[in-house]
């Protein structure tokens, strides 16, 4: 059986009453339906490993032998992620990425996305467990 490890995104966020508003809202990654999100993958992984994209490789690889990213609305030219393509290509595990969204100007126009962003993709779609699809999307239209 497989150990995960989630990459980024923990849903518990400790000392959380020292902290002030501004503090706890970037610690959602400024979107407080994150944690909830968040907090639905770990109950469906409990023995889940919660590290961050940037922890040490050899700690990720430690914690676990499949990532496990949970994803937002990631797809859109509001984000270049090529620096995160080249992490996951470096910690070089298997990849599943949960919850995928598009973001554009409205629904009848096509998503556009940067180069980074596309790497990203490729990257996580490279690095997929088996032969099936490893990534969930959020609707039709990130589909």
């Amino acid at each position: 059986m497989r150990r995960p490890v989630i990459l980024g995104g923990n849903p518990f966020i400790g000392d959380y009453f020292k902290k002030d508003a501004k503090t706890l809202f970037a610690d959602t990654g400024g979107n407080t339906g994150n944690l909830a999100f968040r907090f639905a993958i770990a109950k469906h992984l409990p023995q889940a490993a919660h590290l961050e994209l940037g922890s040490p490789i050899d700690q990720i690889r430690a914690a676990g032998d499949v990532v496990v990213l949970p994803l937002a609305n990631q797809l859109g030219k509001h984000t270049d992620l090529g620096q995160a393509a080249a992490r996951l290509a470096a910690i070089n595990l298997p990849v599943i990425g949960i919850g995928l969204g598009a973001q554009a100007g409205s629904p009848d126009m096509d998503v556009q996305i940067t180069e980074g962003t596309r790497a990203w993709l490729q990257v996580i779609s490279k690095l997929r467990p088996d032969d099936g699809p490893n990534i969930g999307v959020r609707g039709a239209y990130t589909l």
